[in-house]
């Protein structure tokens, strides 16, 4: 006599099977959702460290020799001589982000890059949310930018924020002598 009630062992293994390779498929794309807003989150970040950086560096002169009040004389044009390249980089007292007074100055960020918690906190922000994130700034002189002559006339900001997963997200700005 054969019963007609419940499931077989064959189709009980086949069900198990088929449950499995569902979570298989749902655990996958939950994994892989979730590292990517893990991503957006640290591009957010990254661009809002890149842009208070960018809005720190607009508000400082072109040059150590430059007029404090904008306007000429301009240096290198009938006021004193730029900096030369081969000089970026803080001057003096100059020891921090808030003491600099000129784009160049933010050079000295190229070879040791500044630590994000650092940067937020000068500003007044959470530096717990920017602890693993770091600033790197590079400025160059940049000849030939909308047709300025001369390695004093204009330079270039490099601005790369390395995100706590090693990934780098790059940003850049010209100065022009004005």
């Amino acid at each position: 006599m054969r019963r007609t009630e419940g499931f077989t062992l064959i189709e009980l293994v086949a069900g198990i099977v088929l449950v499995a390779a569902a979570l298989l498929v749902i655990i996958t794309f939950t994994r892989n959702q979730a590292s990517r807003q893990t991503s957006i989150i640290y591009q957010i970040h990254a661009s809002e460290l890149a842009g208070a950086m960018i809005h720190r560096a607009q508000a400082l002169r072109f040059d150590e020799e430059s007029n404090e009040l904008g306007g000429e004389p301009f240096c290198g044009d009938t006021g004193p001589a730029c900096t030369a390249p081969a000089s970026y980089g803080s001057e003096g007292s100059e020891n921090g982000v808030l003491t600099f007074n000129d784009i160049d100055d933010l050079n000295e960020y190229c070879d040791n890059p500044l630590s994000g918690s650092d940067f937020a906190l000068a500003l007044g922000l959470d530096p717990t949310v920017y602890g693993n994130y770091q600033l790197k700034t590079c400025v160059t002189s940049a000849p030939g930018f909308v047709g300025a002559a001369g390695d004093d006339a204009a330079k270039r900001l490099d601005l790369t924020v390395i995100l706590p997963n090693s990934q780098t997200i790059a940003f850049r700005g010209y100065w022009s002598n004005y």
